[in-house]
């Protein structure tokens, strides 16, 4: 195993999930294994009817760039939502 994700159905800021955690080991970043686990997650929130997903950043998160580039957008300094996680740009 080299990585994982977790989501879960949510409210908060009027979402219908939350990304609740995701890792990937250091030697196996930047080698698309955290977009993958992203699209299962995708997968998963789409199955269960659920578009708007959110995840919890702090100021100093590194890989907000990462949530960003796979279609996250600002809702405030705190936190990235996917208006539609099944169709992330």
């Amino acid at each position: 195993m080299v990585g994982y994700i977790a989501g879960h159905f949510s409210r908060r800021h009027n979402t219908q999930g939350e990304l609740q955690s995701i890792y990937v080991l250091r030697e196996f970043q930047r080698c698309r294994i955290g977009g993958a686990l992203l699209d299962r997650l995708a997968a998963w929130s789409v199955g269960h009817e659920r578009q708007a997903v959110c995840v919890g950043i702090g100021p100093a998160n590194p890989y907000k760039r990462f949530y960003e580039k796979h279609g996250a957008r600002c809702i405030n300094k705190d936190w990235l939502m996917w208006y539609d996680i099944g169709k992330r740009s």
